[in-house]
């Protein structure tokens, strides 16, 4: 079975480390990208996913508030919010910022 995955990231480095990803295991496919929360919202609904993994901070939209509508109207779909966070770090950095 083929796991088809969603890349919702506003950041090109991500995406291009998570293609990287995708290219050693044999089971995984790239369904789609989009960099901004309306265009994957758009894109996800029309296509037949299992995972989309969502950027925490998109630059129209949170990536949880994302995942929230995603639950709601594509039943099914795992949404996930990549971080790297243990449990014993403090915080983390965001990676988008404004100027």
């Amino acid at each position: 079975m083929t796991i088809r995955v969603f890349l919702l990231n506003g950041h090109e480095s991500v995406c291009e480390g998570l293609r990287a990803v995708r290219e050693r295991e044999n089971d995984m496919e790239i369904a789609g990208e989009a960099d901004t929360a309306i265009g994957g919202l758009a894109r996800i609904e029309a296509t037949r996913l299992d995972v989309v993994l969502a950027d925490l901070m998109l630059s129209d939209g949170g990536g949880l508030d994302v995942c929230r509508r995603i639950k709601a109207s594509t039943p099914g779909v795992v949404c996930l919010v990549p971080a790297a966070v243990r449990a014993d770090t403090p915080g983390f950095l965001l990676t988008h910022t404004t100027s």
